[in-house]
């Protein structure tokens, strides 16, 4: 059996209970929730993961582990966080590509805000558009149900 960790920020989220339940259920993963990735080494066999409780306030509750294969699940933002400190601080997984994080795209984590005194703008689900008039410009629209 193959043992596949995920490393995710927030992994109640759908897109990651679906992977979750696909690593599971074909490669046999496991999951290590409100655990957070510290540190991360490669020795060209197995992966060594320093974790600590993302939950404990006092006791940090850290704990290591060790695997074949990992595979990072913290969104955008905290995927690039981990591994740059990985390249950079840490020192520790040097066959990342130097242009890690240069192009970096998001989906749709982006912070607008509109504020009004006398209503609130946010009610219900948001669903959002795209639209692209030309080859310079973005606009995207959300709508609250």
């Amino acid at each position: 059996m193959q043992v596949v960790w995920l490393v995710a920020k927030k992994p109640q989220r759908i897109r990651w209970i679906i992977t979750i339940y696909i690593l599971r259920k074909k490669f046999g993963a496991k999951i290590k929730a409100e655990t957070k990735a510290t540190k991360i080494e490669y020795d060209g066999e197995l992966y060594t993961i320093h974790t600590v409780s993302s939950t404990a306030f006092l006791s940090k509750k850290r704990q290591v582990f060790k695997t074949k294969n990992i595979v990072f699940a913290a969104g955008v933002l905290g995927t690039m966080d981990i591994l740059l400190k990985q390249k950079h601080k840490y020192k520790t997984l040097t066959n990342l590509s130097e242009t890690l994080g240069e192009n970096l795209r998001t989906n749709s984590e982006t912070l607008c805000g509109v504020t009004s005194k006398n209503k609130k703008l946010n009610n219900g689900i948001a669903i959002s558009s795209i639209f692209n008039p030309d080859d310079d410009t973005h606009i995207e629209i959300v709508k609250y149900s």
